[in-house]
């Protein structure tokens, strides 16, 4: 049996195919890595070579407001003069993304009793108040504003003590101004942003009975608790951009590439020893038929394994170069619905984690190509009847969803990845015990089936 299985082998690493994907590996790994670098910044965020249009917008509403009256008037006034201030500072500075925020009451007001109503005391309170905004921007002070702004807030709850956004409001500035978060552009405000959305989100979500409603409310509390702890830990967890961030989805990331060594290998290991008529000479061996159809399959799965680790080899040579290894120190935080609480991985643990998650997947489109190959002795019609169904799985399923007989297919069954951490089944209300049961019972079906088509195969006219 290992002869045999070390003879296939033989055959596969002889062929330049192999080879061909495993250079696409490596291409695609150097490729992916450095965009990552020359896209992205230090903190995981997209940059934006996009040219600041505000010395455009700054012209056209010049332009505009010289033929203006009246309130027209006073409010691209108001634009213009929010637009002037912005343009001072960085565009990732919290000066710049609040501008609106902070000044525009203010510089509508002024402009108001400006051009439409004289009033000169509100007009000179309006003024002391602009020039008080601009000495906190210009000092760089960003929490003498949050400390404004819970203020009025709790002017606002005197009067309606259990409204819930304004607590998540007021919630959400005292992290602010507890943890030194301001509005510049970074994954901390991002983060605490996310908190605040994902929070206001479960607040107003009235009911999970519906199925599709408890996969939201799941995310929803994956999403609060994660952003949470990277606001306590002030810990860049959901950076992409470094050794860490590839190696946590690798396999996910590289699917396509092991699919397509899986499905060329499964798909000529058989064909073509009939095509050349090599399996006469083969079944003239002393091996049972089980042994040799076993050995070829055994093969596959070797190889499968293989290019895992191959894939996982070059990430660490490319992405260590690129990104260098400081990353691989920083936990892997994942939010476990088995515990109801966050939970931290060693990043190999979790990869690892991940893998035997994703082995049953690649395992069973494996066994299916091999049995359309044993079937049809053609390596183009297995691959492509394998390859249409992997990458259409979620529109078959959305398609069949509404008939109860799909949660029975293997389709909404096989990936397992959906279970991780105790999540639920991205497409239908089914179990990880049921998915495991129809997984096995489809699997040993296709996997006997092999061994009975290829055994009662007739080879006298090849």
């Amino acid at each position: 049996m290992i002869k045999l299985i070390y003879n296939e082998s033989y055959k596969i690493f002889h062929k330049k195919t192999i080879y061909i994907l495993w250079i696409c590996i490596f291409v695609f790994s150097l490729i992916n890595n450095i965009l990552f670098k020359i896209t992205y910044d230090n903190n995981g965020n997209y940059i934006d070579n996009k040219k600041d249009n505000i010395e455009e917008k700054i012209k056209k509403l010049e332009i505009k407001i010289k033929n203006e009256q009246d309130m027209e008037y006073v409010r691209d006034k108001t634009n213009l003069d929010i637009l002037k201030l912005q343009s001072n500072y960085r565009k990732d500075s919290f000066q710049y993304n609040k501008t609106k925020d902070y000044f525009y009451n203010t510089i509508y007001n002024i402009n108001y009793y400006t051009e439409i109503e004289e009033n000169t005391n509100l007009l000179e309170e309006y003024k002391i108040t602009y020039d008080k905004y601009l000495n906190w921007f210009n000092n760089n002070n960003n929490y003498d504003f949050i400390k404004e702004n819970i203020k009025e807030i709790d002017d606002k709850l005197k009067f309606d003590k259990n409204n819930q956004e304004l607590l998540l409001q007021k919630e959400i500035l005292l992290l602010r101004l507890n943890k030194n978060i301001d509005y510049s552009t970074n994954y901390l405000n991002d983060a605490i942003n996310n908190y605040y959305n994902s929070s206001l989100e479960l607040n107003n979500l009235t009911t999970k009975d519906d199925y599709q409603e408890k996969i939201k409310y799941n995310e929803l509390i994956k999403e609060k608790y994660l952003n949470k702890y990277i606001i306590d830990n002030k810990l860049n967890i959901n950076k992409n951009n470094d050794l860490r961030g590839s190696l946590k989805t690798i396999l996910e990331d590289y699917e396509i590439f092991i699919i397509l060594i899986i499905t060329i290998i499964t798909s000529t290991i058989i064909s073509e020893e009939y095509n050349k008529g090599t399996i006469k000479l083969l079944l003239a061996k002393p091996y049972s038929r089980n042994k040799i159809i076993l050995s070829k399959y055994i093969t596959s799965i070797i190889i499968m394994l293989i290019s895992i680790i191959i894939l996982i080899i070059l990430e660490l040579w490319i992405g260590g170069v690129i990104f260098g290894l400081s990353s691989l120190k920083i936990p892997i935080v994942v939010y476990d619905f088995n515990i109801n609480n966050i939970k931290e991985y060693n990043i190999f643990v979790y990869m690892i984690i991940r893998i035997l998650y994703n082995l049953p997947k690649l395992l069973f489109i494996l066994t299916f190509c091999f049995l359309i190959s044993t079937i049809t002795i053609n390596s183009v019609i297995s691959s492509i009847t394998t390859l249409t169904i992997y990458l259409f799985t979620d529109t078959i399923i959305n398609i069949l969803k509404k008939f109860s007989l799909i949660k029975l297919t293997i389709l909404p069954n096989y990936n397992f990845l959906t279970y991780i951490n105790g999540n639920i089944n991205k497409y239908l209300n089914i179990k990880i015990n049921y998915s495991i049961t129809i997984y096995i019972f489809h699997y040993l079906l296709l996997f006997l089936l092999i061994f009975v088509i290829f055994k009662k195969r007739d080879i006298k006219n090849i």
